[in-house]
């Protein structure tokens, strides 16, 4: 069962996923010291807060771009990152694969495409 500072801090990190959250502004939310919350997170969790915000951002993020059409700048700034480099190395870590190919891996290509020519399916 997870303590309800964790609960509490991953609801806060859920809620506000663009927001440009220091340690310290999170555990003042949950009433706790800035070590004592990355020790849950570290106990319940598995990672720290950091971490785990950049997981969230991350999956957001790609949730953004297969279904739809923003740009990589655009989902990455959408999640709260405003360094594209950042956004694609975090993305490119937990995913395998860059934003760009990851995208394109969800949307459909053009009228012009040999997926649509039917010599490709």
């Amino acid at each position: 069962m997870r303590r309800r500072e964790i609960v509490m801090a991953t609801a806060l990190l859920r809620a506000e996923l663009g927001r440009q959250w220091r340690i310290e502004e999170l555990a003042r939310e949950v009433a706790v010291s800035p070590t004592h919350l990355t020790r849950l997170f570290h106990a319940q969790i598995g990672i720290s807060p950091a971490a785990f915000l950049r997981q969230l951002r991350a999956d957001r993020m790609a949730e953004l771009l297969a279904t739809t059409s923003v740009t990589v700048g655009e989902a990455g700034a959408a999640v709260g990152w405003h360094d594209l480099a950042m956004a694609s190395r975090s993305f490119k870590q937990r995913y395998g694969v860059s934003p760009s190919t990851y995208a394109s891996s969800y949307r459909s290509p053009g009228p012009g495409s040999l997926a649509n020519s039917g010599l490709i399916h």
